[in-house]
């Protein structure tokens, strides 16, 4: 008979509590901080975009819902549309401190305000290798349609597995509506 190792109890239960503490679904805040200066960081992992249907995601509650609850963006694939307007910068995220006044964009007519026009995508596509990349110190910028303020950065496109059409984003939101402020470079990098 084969000699089993047993964890002593204390340290399974160390071990359980790692695992759950470590364990977020798909879709949901990965990590969440509410400011005193009413900014809420949150970064999201796994947002599927892989379906037929976009995937939305609620800024406010940092978490995928449904299509027929208040959403402020939508995935799929790499298009990324809004419910309010957008605009993509380059500016790294940590730099851009605050919303500006003008050159928002909404989906439309005119196409999406988030572009897939090559010099002002958020992605970079290899045709050799077939891989999406976020563009470095590309930062899209959000207006809700409540007129909260957010700063948003693409960290993955893939997930834990490499599969594709798996986001990962991070963003920095402004709660109280109307006001422009999205963090201080020091703080918020």
């Amino acid at each position: 008979m084969a000699h089993q190792h047993k964890l002593p109890t204390r340290h399974r239960g160390i071990l359980l509590a790692a695992a759950l503490l470590t364990f977020v679904a798909p879709g949901q805040a990965a990590f969440a901080q509410d400011g005193a200066d009413g900014l809420k960081e949150v970064v999201i992992r796994d947002i599927d975009a892989s379906g037929d249907n976009p995937t939305y995601v609620s800024l406010s509650l940092g978490k995928t819902v449904g299509a027929d609850e208040e959403w402020d963006l939508s995935f799929k694939g790499t298009d990324i549309g809004v419910s309010g307007a957008a605009q993509v910068v380059d500016r790294a995220f940590k730099r851009i401190v605050e919303a500006p006044e003008d050159g928002w964009k909404t989906d439309g007519d005119d196409g999406p305000a988030i572009s897939k026009a090559e010099d002002v995508r958020w992605f970079e596509y290899d045709p050799t290798t077939h891989i999406v990349t976020p563009v470095p110190f590309r930062t899209i910028l959000l207006r809700t349609k409540s007129g909260q303020y957010a700063k948003m950065e693409i960290l993955d496109y893939y997930d834990a597995m490499d599969t594709p059409r798996f986001y990962s984003i991070r963003y920095v939101l402004q709660t109280e509506a109307g006001a422009m402020g999205l963090g201080t470079s020091e703080s918020d990098g």
